[in-house]
């Protein structure tokens, strides 16, 4: 069986109409090659900035309508560093108005020259495109293009490290240091992350549980400076199918919880494919309209990306809240994890300790990349929880009654005015 008919069966054991798609739409994708073509251009008249569209406010609104976003399958939407390109993907526009089973997905390519925009580019989509922060690479799934004189390279492979069988990559996101977030169909749904650590690429491991849960988690977004992941999942909670989820980076590197974006960016239908552009000024995504067996209609929605601060500051209250237990709601006969994504993270996180007085915090962390354990703190100050301090652990730590004292192995440590005082 060849690889289009792997998919197609897979596609028709799916539930969800709009990820069945997906899959088919992929193995077409994976099909096609080549470097992408020079066009005749036939573009409407776009002038001024984002395509000549008027900026939206916080509630999510069509991109381009009746332009861009048509009746017709319209998605996967990104800008390029500069804000002077612009690319989505679309069917290649052969039939009038082709079933899913006709779709060819395209890459169409606008470039903004004298105040006007004009398509110059058509490229065969073998992957959901995202363009790196230096502008250099436009990442496909598990191959990539590089920037040339003359516009594309031919679609290069990541390597065997990513051409796996085994997983189903759609698409793939790379912040200024290199690493890499992608998610994988074929796995369920599941998100992975790849460092480079000393110039060498690191074998990919998935996201902690709090990120990879819900059905069809998919399409990451990594910020440049991996402040921040977004993704899609459908979730218990939600508006709809499936929603636009956020989380920030923490103090100590971790991944905080998982925040849905709200009613304003998600509906009561799959929103999915969230993006910033490079100015940082809006997010980007795709909602289905409607869909039969045979026709779906996909369109680009944006919306101001201030609601990104908003989040993040409810966030930073939400660690550092200061209900007892570091902001945690008190378990019930069941074990459950504790402060999934501030202190429970993908990083190995043991001996967690509160002070006699409940104020203080303590736990060891042995972060992935790391060969020693540290010793942090969070500290109940101004009625708010911070992390207060991060050593390096000479033992695991424990706290007389008194808590004048923190023993560590065969060492110690006592309490002074500032805090301890020398192992």
């Amino acid at each position: 069986m060849d690889k289009a008919s792997v998919c197609a069966l897979s596609f028709q054991q799916e539930k969800s109409p709009l990820k069945r798609f997906s899959l088919i739409a992929v193995a077409l994708a994976g099909l096609l090659t080549g470097c992408g073509s020079a066009i005749e251009d036939e573009s409407p008249d776009l002038e001024g900035p984002y395509m000549g569209q008027t900026p939206p406010g916080k509630t999510a609104e069509v991109f381009a309508p009746g332009v861009i976003s048509t009746d017709g399958w319209e998605l996967e939407a990104v800008f390029a560093p500069g804000m002077k390109e612009f690319y989505y993907v679309t069917d290649s526009g052969k039939h009038a108005r082709p079933k899913i089973s006709e779709l060819e997905p395209t890459i169409y390519g606008y470039r903004f020259d004298n105040n006007r925009w004009h398509k110059f580019v058509e490229m065969p989509r073998t992957g959901e495109p995202f363009i790196t922060a230096d502008g250099q690479t436009m990442h496909l799934a598990k191959g990539r293009r590089v920037r040339t004189t003359s516009g594309w390279s031919d679609v290069e492979s990541l390597g065997p490290m990513f051409e796996r069988e085994d997983w189903g990559i759609m698409r793939l996101t790379a912040s200024m240091d290199g690493t890499y977030v992608f998610d994988d169909f074929k796995s369920g749904g599941l998100l992975r992350v790849s460092r480079v650590v000393d110039g060498e690429r690191q074998e990919p491991i998935e996201l902690p549980e709090h990120i990879n849960s819900g059905e069809f988690t998919a399409h990451p977004f990594i910020a440049d400076d991996e402040s921040y992941l977004i993704w899609d999942s459908e979730r218990e909670g939600g508006y709809g199918e499936s929603d636009l989820y956020i989380s920030f980076r923490q103090a100590d590197k971790s991944w905080g919880p998982a925040i849905n974006m709200g009613p304003d960016i998600n509906s009561d239908k799959d929103d999915f494919y969230g993006s910033i552009t490079p100015d940082g000024k809006f997010l980007m995504f795709d909602r289905t309209i409607s869909r039969s067996d045979d026709y779906i209609d996909v369109d680009i929605y944006w919306a101001d990306a201030q609601f990104i601060e908003d989040l993040r500051l409810k966030n930073e209250e939400h660690a550092s809240s200061a209900s007892p237990y570091l902001g945690q709601t008190p378990p019930g006969s069941i074990p459950e994890v504790f402060a999934p994504g501030i202190v429970s993270t993908e990083h190995r996180d043991l001996s967690g300790i509160f002070s006699p007085d409940m104020n203080e915090f303590y736990f060891t962390r042995k972060e992935l990349d790391d060969e020693e354990f540290s010793l942090i703190t969070y500290r109940l100050e101004n009625n708010r929880w911070r992390e207060a301090a991060v050593m390096p652990r000479v033992g695991r730590p424990t706290i007389s009654p008194d808590g004048k004292t923190m023993h560590l192995g065969a060492k110690y440590m006592e309490r002074t005015a500032d805090g301890w005082s020398e192992v």
